[in-house]
């Protein structure tokens, strides 16, 4: 989940940068996985401009992440996405393992 919330939100190259910021309808965009021990979420958000419909914007997001079914992610973007940051999957690895380990 790490790897996905990467490719859609990596500045410059992320999916939802492309949708949302090159097309000025956000200002900002981001994503946060959540580390579990089993699967467990991501959650994303934009920061929308002033001038452009919410609705506009959600509907351009929503798409986005749509796509990934139709389009899914390429070699070449996972492994952008690890060297992009390979600290902060490194930090997530490392804290699902401790929950985990602290489980048994």
């Amino acid at each position: 989940m790490d790897v996905l919330t990467e490719i859609m939100t990596a500045d410059g190259s992320g999916r939802m940068y492309k949708s949302l910021i090159e097309t000025k309808k956000a200002s900002s965009q981001f994503g946060w996985c959540a580390t579990l021990k089993e699967p467990g979420f991501t959650y994303f958000g934009a920061q929308v401009r002033k001038r452009v419909l919410l609705k506009r914007a959600k509907n351009t997001m929503l798409k986005t992440l749509d796509e990934v079914i139709s389009t899914p992610v390429t070699k070449e973007e996972v492994e952008r996405a690890k060297r992009y940051s390979p600290e902060r999957l490194r930090a997530s690895a490392a804290q699902h393992r401790t929950r985990r380990d602290g489980d048994q």
